[in-house]
């Protein structure tokens, strides 16, 4: 029955619906309904005590029913660390290392032109002209006239960071990749691509930069949409300098101009200035001294200045994929979750084993990696993961198993995880992403949790927008306009419909199953309990 027919089981004698009675469609989820939200117990390392102390009672934050089993505690406080271990990035290096040394197949640039049939060479200037269903590559063009934008930005594939998100990041250009096979492929640092209907065979080992310890590091190249061109462009806009025979070096910020190698390549500064870099010393004199005092340091990596850190950083979206094994990153030193980030979206899944082709070697991973790739089928520490979208529709099924290792991870939408969940990330006031472009303290750290389903900005989720306030539009709840036909919102609900848009629905919730695997292989470098499980008939003791 759905739910605008009437239930057939009144009784008039009663006056009641004896299926109401036991908890069908009564308006309350409860132990009536033998439902649970939890089927187990839930441990934590702090004391009950502690916690109400500092954010008040706890019991108001656990919403749903707890199912531990006939001899279980719903909850456990100030577990010891043999049964709840501590555990950072430094725990996964021996199983990361083996992923990474099995990721050694063809480059990266190889594989993309031998799946368009062409040379690595024609690779910076294809242009697509293949049927949708065929492997397909849109290209992003790097900046050769130094003004910060990438060459090709007027037709070059563009969205908001995160995906779909109605309070979002940043904006990015990607490449776009269709309907590939990659195997044992390494994704080279600053790709920030889009990769559709694609299958990855053995290990995918995604690189960035690991000394990302500044401040500004999101800062540097984050973009606008342009309102006249409806594009993405830079928030500062940049002009090159060093191109022209009067443009020298010694007009150069000297602690910028001291650290460049070679030290006349052509820099792109700021207009308004974004870090001390960008101001020259011929007009220094034209801004107060505690006006430059406060500009950050310009940055330097290997004796280049760096205007844009998306270049050593990795930002990626799967859509509709295929992981026939595991995905692994390079170690960021410090967790960002604007420029180093990866989204699963769509029907993207992870499997041991190719779904269609099980026998086939050409479609599974060498055998010789199996071993490793059974530890993990997402080994990405310190990087912010997402899988689903703000607005996932209900056709997304993202499935994954084993451990899954990540900065922070935060699920929305349909998906399946049958495995462990081990994130990394601590937020520290003061660190990372919690501190201002000074490095002052800043920011809530509970903002930094994981998420699993959707949550609105007072609960912690500050990428999205609260269901309960969308407003309705034909009897539904509205997520947006969709304003260029690819189904996705891209004005507000809360403005006017522009002309000629699409209504978006709101296409509810979604449900996320997590399932704990206790037999599956962990990572090495957990310091956890040993357990022994005897074998009856394996063993027997006899006497000559």
């Amino acid at each position: 029955m759905d739910g605008i027919e009437v239930p057939l089981d009144y009784d008039p004698i009663t006056g009641t619906y004896p299926d109401q009675e036991l908890g069908w469609r009564d308006g309350v989820i409860d132990r009536l309904d033998r439902y649970s939200k939890v089927a187990g117990s839930l441990s934590f390392v702090v004391s009950a005590q502690a916690w109400s102390a500092a954010q008040g009672d706890f019991l108001e934050r656990i919403r749903g029913p707890i199912a531990p089993g006939p001899d279980g505690a719903p909850m456990r406080f100030e577990v010891e660390s043999d049964k709840l271990p501590d555990f950072d990035n430094d725990d996964f290096t021996a199983t990361t290392e083996a992923l990474r040394t099995a990721s050694n197949g063809d480059s990266f640039t190889q594989q993309v032109a031998d799946n368009l049939g062409v040379a690595v060479a024609s690779l910076p200037g294809y242009i697509e002209s293949g049927e949708p269903g065929v492997p397909r590559y849109f290209r992003l063009d790097p900046d050769a006239d130094y003004d910060g934008m990438p060459d090709n930005w007027e037709e070059a594939h563009f969205e908001r960071m995160p995906f779909n998100s109605p309070n979002y990041n940043d904006w990015y250009y990607r490449p776009v990749y269709e309907n590939m096979t990659f195997r044992d492929t390494q994704i080279p640092m600053g790709n920030n691509g889009l990769f559709i209907n694609c299958t990855f065979i053995g290990v995918t080992w995604v690189r960035s930069y690991s000394g990302n310890d500044e401040p500004m590091w999101s800062v540097w190249g984050r973009m606008a949409l342009d309102e006249d061109t409806g594009r993405p462009a830079l928030e500062n806009p940049r002009y090159a300098f060093g191109d022209d025979p009067g443009e020298l070096p010694a007009d150069l910020y000297p602690d910028l101009a001291a650290s460049l190698n070679p030290p006349d390549q052509i820099v792109r500064l700021a207009i308004s200035p974004v870090d001390r870099g960008d101001v020259r010393e011929s007009e220094a004199g034209t801004y107060p001294p505690e006006q430059l005092d406060l500009l950050p340091e310009p940055l330097v990596i290997n004796g280049t200045h760096v205007y844009d850190t998306r270049v050593y950083s990795n930002n990626l979206r799967f859509h509709d994929c295929l992981f026939v094994g595991s995905i692994v990153s390079d170690n960021p030193a410090t967790f960002n979750n604007v420029r180093n980030k990866i989204q699963f979206t769509g029907r993207t899944q992870f499997a041991s084993e190719h779904p269609e082709h099980p026998d086939e070697p050409s479609y599974n991973p060498d055998p010789n990696d199996m071993e490793v790739i059974a530890r993990s089928s997402m080994m990405l520490p310190n990087m912010s993961v997402d899988i689903g979208t703000f607005n996932s529709p209900p056709e997304q099924a993202v499935r994954l198993q084993g451990a899954i290792i990540a900065g922070l991870l935060d699920v929305r939408g349909n998906a399946d995880i049958n495995g462990a969940l081990l994130l990394t990330y601590k937020p520290v006031p003061g660190e990372g992403p919690l501190r201002d472009i000074h490095g002052n303290p800043l920011g809530n750290p509970s903002l930094f949790n994981t998420t699993l389903g959707y949550f609105g900005p007072d609960d912690g989720d500050e990428e999205s927008l609260d269901p309960a306030t969308l407003p309705f539009y034909n009897g539904q709840r509205l997520a947006g306009w969709d304003t260029n036909g690819d189904g996705i919102a891209d004005v507000s609900p809360f403005e006017a419909q522009p002309d000629g848009a699409t209504a978006i629905p709101f296409h509810g919730y979604g449900r996320i199953h997590l399932r704990f695997d206790p037999d599956m292989a962990l990572p090495d470098g957990l310091p956890l309990p040993m357990s022994v499980r005897p074998l009856a008939g394996t063993y027997q003791e006899g006497r000559l």
